[in-house]
């Protein structure tokens, strides 16, 4: 499982202003829509995992942790197309890529 992440990629999403991502990434982390995620998978309530994993997507973008909002796009549309599965056979991996980038990216911001 790749997780690569590139916080040059980040700070240019945020204007170039390293400041602003390390607040855009102290939000992400606090905001908790991984652990909202997780709640909505074990509810199996897919509208709503549907909207977390989008928002989730962005976020992961945004920071530059990329191969996590990959896998977050797909995990989007197979929820979009109630593709359960596909969603039980990625999820725990998605997960386990969110922590990695949160560690990898404090790291870097260390």
């Amino acid at each position: 499982m790749n997780c690569d992440v590139d916080i040059s990629v980040g700070i240019e999403n945020c204007g170039g202003d390293e400041e602003f991502y390390k607040e855009v990434f102290d939000s992400f982390v606090e905001e908790g829509k991984k652990e909202e995620l997780i709640k909505n998978y074990e509810d199996k309530d897919w509208d709503m995992y549907t909207i977390n994993v989008h928002s989730l997507k962005g976020t992961l973008r945004l920071i530059g942790a990329l191969d996590a909002g990959e896998v977050a796009e797909k995990l989007q549309h197979a929820s979009e197309e109630k593709d359960i599965a596909t969603i039980d056979s990625m999820q725990k991996d998605f997960i386990s890529m969110v922590d990695i980038s949160i560690a990898k990216i404090r790291g870097e911001l260390a």
